[in-house]
């Protein structure tokens, strides 16, 4: 599928999302709830929401210790610069535009830090399973969560699956290459190695409890900033149900969509609050700040981290 249909596919997706996110709401409501929130609790969401990115990043360095020891400031200038793009790129450029940038005066492969993306995806999809399994035990999630899950889990097995295969067995993957021409043959040998590289920390087990046990913070803290934007409008919930929003929109997002998540994102956040009889008036004025609050931060932070590297975008993503 080329990337024009992929893009046109996001975007319908989104459209539809929307259309289903706006559909019979009281504009009126939306707008009341909005005026008489409390924004002091925004701004210490919208501070909470940017820090988190300093939990991020040191994960990240952890993940990257086994190829080379990077200093932190580094890493987290890349991560930010990366979720900048993939809020205002399309297709999820920004985890390329994270490995190119983190590879300026490092001289790390693309590869190799493509290999610690993936893998830090696959544990923040495991990391969510396990809380979406923990709070199905107390709410039913509705039939539209549950399937993506099953998706979403079943994509994490078959990529673990093939990270161990391609491990202890590059020769076996190398060989369904032995048809292309030398030259060409030589360039895919050298990028695999390059993405076993980027997995090595899945053979060391220290790191891997540390990246688990920072997996499983940093998603309780976005929860966390969830329930400080139950505070903004006034939402009774327990903590629980911030979690469960959260597990919501995170499935949500999985889905392809246009640059930034609009559309996905507001429907599963009103879906996450409707387990709870929110009304959908109020659910949208929390799914419209909280996509606020999940991209303004990071894209403030990483264009003036791409600044401060000398780069733009478009040096960047042409790279």
């Amino acid at each position: 599928m080329g990337k024009r249909y992929q893009i046109l596919i996001g975007i319908l997706l989104s459209l539809l999302f929307l259309w289903l996110a706006f559909r019979k709401v009281e504009f009126r409501e939306v707008g009341f709830a909005l005026g008489n929130a409390n924004y002091l609790y925004f701004v210490l969401a919208f501070f909470l929401s940017g820090a988190g990115f300093l939990l991020r990043a040191y994960r990240w360095k952890i993940m990257l210790s086994p190829i080379k020891d990077i200093r932190f400031g580094k890493v987290f200038s890349a991560l930010t610069i990366g979720f900048m793009a993939n809020g205002i790129l399309p297709m999820r450029l920004g985890e390329i535009v994270r490995a190119i940038a983190l590879g300026y005066d490092e001289g790390i492969s693309r590869s190799a830090t493509l290999a610690t993306i993936v893998v830090e995806r696959v544990f923040d999809i495991f990391v969510l399973l396990f809380f979406f399994a923990v709070f199905l035990l107390i709410i039913p999630f509705p039939t539209t969560i549950k399937n993506i899950a099953l998706i979403a889990f079943s994509i994490g097995v078959f990529v673990i699956g093939f990270f161990i295969l391609l491990i202890s067995r590059p020769k076996l993957i190398m060989k369904l290459f032995n048809f292309l021409p030398d030259k060409l043959y030589k360039r895919i040998q050298s990028t695999i190695l390059s993405f076993i590289e980027g997995l090595m920390i899945i053979k060391n087990w220290k790191l891997l409890t540390m990246v688990t046990l920072l997996s499983i913070s940093f998603w309780s803290y976005v929860a966390i900033i969830n329930y400080t934007l139950f505070q903004v409008l006034q939402i009774e919930l327990p903590l629980y149900a911030a979690f469960i929003v959260m597990i919501s929109v995170s499935l949500g997002v999985s889905l392809p969509s246009a640059p930034g998540f609009v559309g996905t994102f507001h429907y599963f956040a009103i879906l996450g609050l409707s387990i709870f009889g929110i009304s959908k008036n109020t659910a949208l004025s929390f799914a419209i700040l909280s996509h606020l609050i999940a991209f303004l931060p990071v894209v403030l932070i990483g264009f003036f981290c791409l600044q401060r590297m000398g780069l733009s975008l478009r040096k960047v993503t042409q790279s």
